[in-house]
């Protein structure tokens, strides 16, 4: 921002089959986000819809700029809406998930202040006050939530967008990384919250386990240095034993998906430096050993006796996973370059 001149923000919004969702979203950055319009670029990017979209932006939203794709091809049909945006900051929102009040405001001040091109937000549960989908799954900052985040011009223009080989799930991790390794900053402001129009995952998601197993593995063959990827490899594959064994026996599905995964990284690879790799393959919770979340003896033979002490016990062997890597896990806002 200089001086009182705000500078042009794109908005980005992906849609697919949440017609209503998405005329909501666009009503709250329309009407509700306090940030000058004459600086606003609004941009839907219909990935090939079939419930009516079309028809709602044109009749509802006209002055809104739409993409149409002829296929749907999952979240890299984000990168024609980042190509075409001309704005010098882009949000990426998911049809169903808004940012209003002041929070762009303070997401383009803060990230201008830090000299960040990536910025990550928490994310609010429209279905459960209270509820923070950061809480369930901590990205920190080797990810993101992805239905909603800000990137600068310069970061867009420098690396490829999202992955087409990742259909969906795990597409911000592999960016977040390419990011990284080119120097840029990330980040997190936890005191910008965007809402997600959906409640918490309930229950063990079978098709989505084995998906974000097999993308995990393609990050780690395609991106890390080799040793850092054997090792990761090797590690996601026993987060998934280690979870068969003390769960659902239906997570040994995901071993194959690893191996298919792997597969297809290596046949792109492009290793990211060596201090990158690295951090993922210590921190970055999947890729990391999971070995100290293992229960011990004691906690495995009295699991049926005292269920709720085992899950305390685990409760805690994650906290303190998570709090000696504050650097990347922080609990306020924080910028991590590596």
């Amino acid at each position: 921002m200089v001086g009182n001149a705000w500078p042009l923000v794109s908005i980005v919004f992906l849609a697919y089959n949440r017609r209503e969702q998405l005329a909501y979203s666009l009503t709250q950055v329309l009407e509700h986000l306090d940030y000058p319009s004459e600086c606003l670029e609004v941009i839907v990017v219909d990935n090939a819809s079939v419930d009516g979209t079309a028809e709602m932006l044109a009749q509802r939203f006209p002055g809104v700029r739409v993409i149409r794709s002829l296929e749907n091809v999952g979240m890299s049909a984000w990168n024609e809406g980042m190509a075409a945006a001309a704005g010098e900051w882009r949000l990426a929102l998911d049809d169903d998930c808004y940012l209003d009040g002041d929070g762009l405001k303070t997401a383009v001040r803060s990230a201008e202040e830090h000299g960040a091109d990536l910025v990550s937000f928490r994310v609010a549960s429209s279905e459960m006050p209270g509820f923070f989908f950061n809480d369930q799954y901590d990205t920190g900052l080797l990810a993101y939530w992805g239905c909603s985040a800000l990137f600068s011009r310069r970061a867009i223009e420098a690396e490829p967008f999202y992955d087409p080989n990742i259909f969906i799930w795990g597409n911000e991790m592999e960016l977040t990384m390419r990011l990284l390794n080119r120097g840029f900053r990330h980040l997190h402001l936890p005191e910008v919250t965007s809402v997600h129009m959906k409640g918490p995952s309930v229950g063990f998601d079978p098709r989505g386990f084995r998906l974000n197993h097999r993308h995990f593995a393609y990050i780690a063959a395609k991106l890390m240095q080799p040793g850092d990827a054997v090792a990761a490899l090797g590690n996601v594959a026993l987060h998934v034993v280690g979870g068969a064994v003390v769960g659902d026996r239906r997570k040994l599905g995901a071993l194959g998906e690893i191996v298919r995964g792997a597969r297809s990284g290596l046949g792109v690879r492009a290793p990211v430096r060596p201090a990158v790799s690295r951090v993922y393959r210590r921190h970055a919770w999947h890729f990391a050993s999971p070995i100290a979340q293992l229960r011990i003896p004691r906690e495995r033979r009295s699991a049926r006796a005292a269920p709720n002490h085992v899950a305390a016990s685990s409760h805690w062997r994650n906290t303190r996973w998570f709090a000696r890597r504050r650097r990347y896990y922080p609990t306020s806002s924080a910028v991590l370059e590596l």
